[in-house]
């Protein structure tokens, strides 16, 4: 082997380690990276609950259904007639009674923001269940909530997809809807999108957008047969009742609900969690008849 085989060899050589150190770099950066949390991530329902207001007393962030107060705590502390004051990231419901309203009685109110803060006003210090509304994942996620009596009391359906049969066992009517995410809907008098048929248009003027509808007795719709995603031409459209025109003041009745909006109300107190307890999932959401999630797919 000449001189010139010699370079070569250790031209070769420096190459090769100089390729091992990028591959071993490469390795390092590869083993170190973490991904980022999907959009989908940053946007789950959470509740962090007060016992006191202005975000003040002990303290618990909720993110499941719980119904019963008392006992969704991991550390065993009763929290049911003690919620004075929240601050919520999506849509969440709170009710007076036990199994959220399973008996169509009590009051309740909702909120929905992004950690919006506020105090309770028709369920201070009587809150016994919350629930959230819509994809607990993402709450800005396209669907539609049909509740089983006025107010979003009693069993739910939810559904992010056409159902051409709304089951039988649940044809409940008049109920009560949310919308969550910007798209609108169309209910039918029959299954399979017969009939006669309302749509109901998610509102688009805030930075989040939504439909709450507390009593639907007056859409001209004798039964709720099926429904879809979107709108179809020269059907009857309903945006609003009178009750969500309030722009976030309480409605009085013998059934209390009380609208608090994020996007139109601000709190002066903005919670820190610092000294929070976190719900372990396992805890929450085993509550099943009388009120329970029916989900379809």
């Amino acid at each position: 082997m000449g001189f010139g085989d010699d370079r070569h060899q250790e031209h070769m050589m420096h190459a090769g380690a100089a390729w091992l150190l990028i591959v071993a770099a490469i390795a390092s950066v590869t083993a170190d990276y973490i991904p980022l949390p999907t959009s989908s991530g940053h946007r789950a329902s959470t509740a962090q609950l007060y016992s006191w207001p202005d975000l003040l007393g002990a303290s618990i962030i909720v993110d499941d259904y719980c119904g019963n107060l008392a006992n969704c705590s991991p550390d065993g502390v009763n929290y049911d007639n003690v919620i004075s004051s929240a601050c919520v990231t999506g849509m969440w419901l709170f009710y007076e009674e036990y199994d959220f309203g399973a008996n169509a009685l009590g009051a309740m109110e909702y909120a929905y923001g992004t950690n919006f803060c506020f105090n309770l006003n028709f369920v201070n210090d009587a809150a016994s269940s919350m629930r959230y509304v819509g994809n607990r994942e993402d709450y800005m996620a396209n669907g539609i909530t049909v509740y089983q009596y006025r107010s979003f009391k009693g069993m739910e359906y939810f559904s992010q997809y056409d159902v051409p049969v709304f089951p039988m066992n649940i044809r409940w009517w008049p109920p009560s809807a949310i919308i969550s995410g910007n798209l609108s809907w169309t209910l039918y008098e029959f299954p399979y999108f017969e009939g006669r048929s309302v749509c109901l248009h998610a509102r688009t003027d805030y930075n989040f957008p939504t439909l709450f509808l507390d009593d639907m007795a007056g859409i001209s719709l004798p039964r709720l047969g099926s429904m879809s995603k979107g709108c179809q031409p020269r059907r009857t459209q309903v945006n609003l009742y009178p009750s969500q025109r309030s722009k976030g003041m309480p409605r009085r009745s013998s059934s209390p609900v009380s609208r608090i909006d994020g996007q139109r109300r601000s709190h002066p107190v903005l919670g820190s969690g610092s000294h929070s307890r976190r719900f372990n999932r396992t805890s929450v959401g085993r509550f099943v008849a009388p009120a329970r999630r029916t989900t379809s797919f």
